[in-house]
């Protein structure tokens, strides 16, 4: 399987990060479900060829409710250093070709950016993601927002083609703290 058969993060993600409802400072948890697309945008802050993988994510907050997110998140590839045996292929986050944003039912916009993350990816197609990242503010009750999140990620490719783009279900989880 190719290596963007299988890129995820985050989000979430890289999947998916938090926040609805009134907004506190405190911690955070988040868990939700979606889909991503490799190469599906047009970034390539390092010049490698390969652009920025997009997630999209619904999901919850125990702490805040219903939430969805869109997440970008480029890596650079190649043979596994830090992954756990089984790795075929491992990618580094780019950080400068990374972002998210969650939105909250009213509308508001919570922006994070991550900062660093791992993308594990198994000879069977699995991607295991781990990042961790910053909140930069956002559009109302959000305008101000800052904290810290982790993501924790599984994607699992349902189709790819030769030329390394790939789409497929993903399930993350995130924890962080909101400052206000």
């Amino acid at each position: 399987m190719s290596r963007t058969g299988l890129a995820l993060i985050l989000a979430i993600g890289l999947v998916a990060t938090v926040v609805v409802g009134d907004v506190e400072a405190g911690p955070i948890q988040f868990r939700g479900s979606g889909s991503f697309l490799t190469q599906g945008t047009s970034i390539d802050t390092n010049g490698d060829g390969v652009t920025a993988d997009l997630f999209i994510v619904s999901g919850s907050s125990s702490q805040l409710g219903a939430l969805t997110n869109q997440t970008v998140a480029e890596w650079a590839f190649g043979p596994p250093s830090t992954c756990p045996p089984g790795t075929v292929l491992e990618g580094t986050l780019v950080p400068a070709g990374s972002a998210l944003v969650t939105r909250a039912v009213n509308g508001d916009l919570l922006f994070g950016a991550p900062t660093s993350g791992t993308n594990c990816i198994s000879a069977t197609g699995v991607a295991s993601i781990s990042a961790a990242g910053v909140y930069t503010g956002g559009t109302g009750r959000f305008a101000n927002a800052t904290g810290d999140f982790t993501i924790a990620a599984t994607a699992t490719t349902l189709a790819a083609d030769p030329a390394g783009h790939a789409f497929g279900g993903v399930v993350a989880t995130s924890e962080g703290t909101l400052d206000k």
